[in-house]
């Protein structure tokens, strides 16, 4: 339900499917939209919402790999037109399953994933574990729970930075409000 906060009134209500189990939800910068994250017989989908036209907009759903997959932090772009999510478990072109959780982009208008990655690349890949867009949204920075900084250009999924400043999981990376530094815990 979507509520007044100054008064409690009901504004309106998502209406998702009943047997569904809601994880996370997220509203847009600009408010007119919310992400709500679901699952279902073995899938997990991010479901953007129309708040004030009550309807979906575009749903992205990806196959569940374990019983308890849900998809982790959900980071909007400034401008509301793109999300990034961290989701575990992926199958990768060639068929194989990594369990490791992957940054995704998704696009709200379409519904469709637009990017994926993980830290450290093919062979030791480290688990993605937080994200956060630069000031200018076409970059993505990624921490790692093995330590590991990646910064990504979101139009091309080019690696321009990939780092290790830690010893222990990052739970945490932003950017600077001028976007030359990052900032990582």
């Amino acid at each position: 339900r979507i509520l007044d906060a100054s008064t409690g009134a009901v504004h309106s209500v998502w209406q998702g499917r009943a047997q569904h189990r809601l994880h996370d939800i997220d509203w847009s910068p600009d408010t007119a939209t919310l992400a709500i994250e679901t699952s279902f017989d073995g899938h997990v989908a991010l479901e953007f919402w129309d708040v004030d036209r009550e309807q979906s907009i575009s749903r992205w759903q990806k196959e569940q790999h374990h019983y308890h997959d849900t998809l982790g932090q959900i980071q909007w772009s400034d401008d509301g037109v793109r999300v990034a999510i961290i989701a575990q478990g992926d199958v990768g072109d060639n068929g194989s399953v990594c369990h490791k959780p992957h940054a995704h982009i998704v696009d709200i208008a379409t519904g469709k994933r637009l990017l994926k990655h993980n830290l450290g690349g093919r062979g030791r890949p480290d688990t993605v574990s937080a994200l956060g867009w630069s000031p200018a949204g076409d970059l993505l920075a990624c921490g790692g729970w093995q330590g590991g900084v990646g910064v990504l250009e979101v139009d091309s999924g080019r690696v321009l930075v990939s780092s290790k400043p830690h010893n222990a999981p990052i739970d945490a990376i932003t950017w600077s409000p001028d976007g030359r530094r990052l900032a990582s815990a």
